[in-house]
């Protein structure tokens, strides 16, 4: 397992899906900093949204960032990472438009 920071491990699991996936350690940030949190299973899931990009630095790599799921245990290890296909289709110009006002 390799330590993200001081608190929160990355699993060998999560951290091959990382690689399979173009997720790096930055994307993982952000959606641990402004992704819509639910539970699933016990776990809690950080998912990127349009609304949460809103008004971030972030808010320009909208068309990357959305969809992003990242699947964290209660005892602070990252199960896994995922893309949500169906939230990726959603953005096109008019709502990028819509996100820069």
């Amino acid at each position: 397992m390799t330590h993200l920071t001081n608190t929160l491990v990355v699993s060998h699991h999560a951290r091959a899906r990382m690689r399979q996936r173009a997720i790096g350690e930055a994307e993982l940030h952000v959606a641990l900093s402004v992704g819509y949190i639910s539970h699933s299973h016990g776990d809690l899931v950080y998912t990127v949204t349009d609304r949460g990009l809103r008004g971030t630095e972030w808010w320009r790599l909208a068309d990357r960032l959305r969809g992003l799921s990242v699947v964290i245990t209660p005892d602070n290890v990252v199960r896994t990472v995922l893309w949500l296909e169906r939230m990726r289709r959603r953005a096109g110009p008019a709502r990028r438009q819509a996100l820069a006002a």
